[in-house]
């Protein structure tokens, strides 16, 4: 008996083993990609796809890039999988990057391909590279013995929270081409360099319309979004004060923004108004901030400074005829029995709209109550 027991047992382990074994190979022969480039193919196919893949511990970790052509997602896993001799995973991507060259042609194409996929549910980083080859950022490495995917989208991330980029995902973009603005933002990165010189920057926010790049805003204009978008928050820029004759560098501590859409003659009409805080984090000069006319001063400025970004994000809304600014969900939805008679025409009613902008600003000081009632009354 005893011995029948422990035959059953050996087999029972033996199985446990086995399927083990089997999960093993099986996890061995499954490429984990973090980061894939889309560039424009040749000889006829559609893409250049690079997929930075990380490596098994048996080749000692790090990653390694692995290129294919094809015009479908999955002609270019296949590819990737014959020359890798393992199936890329792309549930665990965290990025996408595609060439300023190839956006200009079939960006939506893209977006639409991992879209479809479903195996990340889209919320995977987008990018486009400016002016060089999307494959070449996944070779980009910081000097903190990071893979370049991460690189990247640490760096993405850390211009989305502290400067002009605006945060985005491949869901994201897939919505704003959807609806009737048919417009995305999309940051645009710019590797200048080679070799240990070589340097990844964000360098502005790309205009997706309809299915192409429309066009690229700089970081000034980028600026303009975020304040009209209430999403200031937690921001630095500079602004100069021409009384002081000094530059002040500016920490946005809290921000709201309220934008209302009217018609006047048949056209359309927004009116934003911006009230935020912020606390200076350094100056070029020695001017008292303490000195309550100084602080007038600096007051001025910064209110003309977030008017005049907000500007320079309308005037290109204008001259592209693209809804970056999201303001179809605002009218629209609160006008839809309009949204057929704006089907065609949005972007044109844009252009002919007119715009005011008007911002409210406090200095925020050690001890300064959380809210000022003047201000956010």
């Amino acid at each position: 008996m005893k011995q029948r027991r422990l035959i059953c047992l050996l087999l029972a382990c033996s199985l446990l083993l086995s399927g083990c074994v089997y999960n093993a190979n099986r996890l061995a022969d499954i490429g984990i990609v973090k980061g894939v480039a889309f560039d424009t193919g040749e000889n006829g196919e559609k893409y250049n796809m690079t997929a930075c893949m990380l490596r098994s511990a048996e080749d000692d970790g790090g990653y390694i890039n692995y290129s294919a052509m094809g015009s479908t997602l999955a002609e270019l896993r296949a590819g990737i999988s014959n020359m890798s001799e393992r199936s890329p995973f792309l549930g665990q991507n965290d990025i996408i990057a595609v060439s300023e060259e190839l956006a200009k042609k079939d960006f939506a194409g893209v977006v639409q391909a991992f879209f479809a996929s479903q195996e990340k549910y889209g919320t995977e980083q987008i990018a486009i590279i400016e002016g060089a080859s999307a494959a070449d950022v996944l070779s980009y490495e910081n000097g903190f013995s990071q893979p370049p995917p991460v690189s990247l989208l640490l760096l993405i991330k850390n211009a989305a929270t502290h400067s002009f980029a605006v945060k985005t995902n491949v869901k994201n973009v897939q919505n704003g081409l959807k609806g009737i603005g048919n417009t995305a933002l999309v940051p645009v990165c710019r590797l200048e360099g080679e070799g240990e010189d070589a340097r990844l920057t964000v360098s502005g926010m790309g205009v997706v319309k309809g299915k192409v790049l429309t066009g690229i805003l700089q970081p000034e204009e980028a600026m303009g979004v975020k304040w009209i978008s209430g999403d200031m928050e937690d921001t630095f820029h500079t602004i100069y004060v021409p009384e002081l004759q000094e530059d002040f560098g500016v920490e946005i501590v809290e921000a709201e923004t309220n934008v209302t859409a009217e018609k006047k003659d048949g056209k359309l009409h927004f009116s934003i108004a911006i009230q935020f805080y912020f606390s200076i984090s350094e100056q070029s000069g020695s001017a008292n901030t303490l000195a309550e006319q100084n602080q007038a001063y600096i007051l001025k400025a910064a209110e003309a400074r977030a008017e005049e970004q907000a500007m320079m994000a309308i005037d290109k809304m204008k001259e592209w005829k693209a809804d970056f600014l999201n303001l179809a969900a605002i009218y629209l939805n609160r006008h839809p029995e309009e949204i057929e008679a704006y089907q065609d025409s949005w972007g044109d009613a844009l252009a002919e709209g007119t715009y005011s902008v008007d911002a409210k600003s406090a200095l925020r000081f050690q001890g300064t109550p959380e809210k000022s009632e003047y201000l956010w009354e």
